[in-house]
């Protein structure tokens, strides 16, 4: 993906008219796969440390940028699912990245990433696989933001992987009038922060409530936000929905393996 296609969004008043009718877009379904948030770590590649800086969030690919350190992106979730990864050794040139990946809790590859005495494993020439949990939360970038309305995925792992689980916790404190807020109508606040647990060091991101008044999505919001959020799930449920981690370059060496 070209570094400047991000998210376009035009409105020609012809195509208001044949939009919500039209059907071309649904062969490509199939090979819909989201974009994810992206911390810039100290082992990133240089050109992107040199664009952005170290601690900044992009999406990859692409790289739009979400925010830089020190600075925050709203967040609207419509849609969380687990995923189970076997990653090959990093120093291992001659096989994929990913060598196995099922959202299937139930599967070899899910229990052992949920053991810790089991989440590395040899397998040949000196190589170590790694066997992990992926806590993911597709959305869209919300607020005032270039990139405002853009599908998008905050993934947590490893040394994050307690903070994705912190998030879940949150998203059920929402509560209006004592009744649980929908996921699709939640705003959430994200900014980059550094991270330091021994000898590991490494950006990760963290998340607040932003300002009252601004907890929610606003009324004319409600029904795409909804019916993305059904997409979503609908997408998920035909395996039809996947996240791109095809960029990890520099950022699994500098978390914590510890959940």
């Amino acid at each position: 993906m070209s570094d400047d296609i991000v998210a376009i969004s035009g409105n020609p008043n012809w195509l208001a008219d044949v939009s919500s009718e039209d059907s071309s877009m649904e062969s490509l379904a199939e090979h819909r796969i989201l974009p994810r948030v992206k911390v810039i770590q100290s082992l990133s590649e240089q050109s992107l440390k040199d664009q952005f800086g170290e601690g900044a969030a992009i999406l990859a690919p692409g790289n739009g940028l979400a925010c830089k350190r020190g600075e925050y992106f709203d967040f609207v979730p419509l849609f969380f699912f687990n995923e189970f990864i076997k990653w090959a050794d990093l120093n291992d040139s001659g096989s994929p990245s990913i060598m196995e990946r099922t959202f299937d809790a139930a599967s070899p590859t899910a229990i052992k990433a949920r053991n810790p005495a089991n989440r590395e494993e040899d397998y040949g020439q000196g190589f170590t696989a790694r066997y992990q949990e992926h806590l993911n939360y597709c959305g869209v970038i919300y607020g005032d933001s270039p990139l405002a309305g853009t599908a998008c995925v905050l993934g947590f792992t490893r040394g994050e992987f307690y903070k994705g689980k912190e998030f879940a916790s949150a998203l059920f404190l929402r509560k209006v009038d004592g009744k649980q807020a929908p996921l699709w109508s939640m705003v959430w606040r994200f900014m980059p922060a550094f991270r330091e647990k021994g000898s590991y060091k490494w950006f990760g991101l963290d998340f607040c409530n932003p300002p009252e008044g601004s907890l929610y999505i606003k009324e004319d919001e409600a029904t795409p936000m909804r019916e993305e959020h059904l997409n979503l799930r609908k997408e998920f449920e035909n395996r039809k929905l996947a996240v791109d981690l095809t960029e990890t370059t520099g950022e699994t060496t500098t978390e914590s393996t510890e959940m």
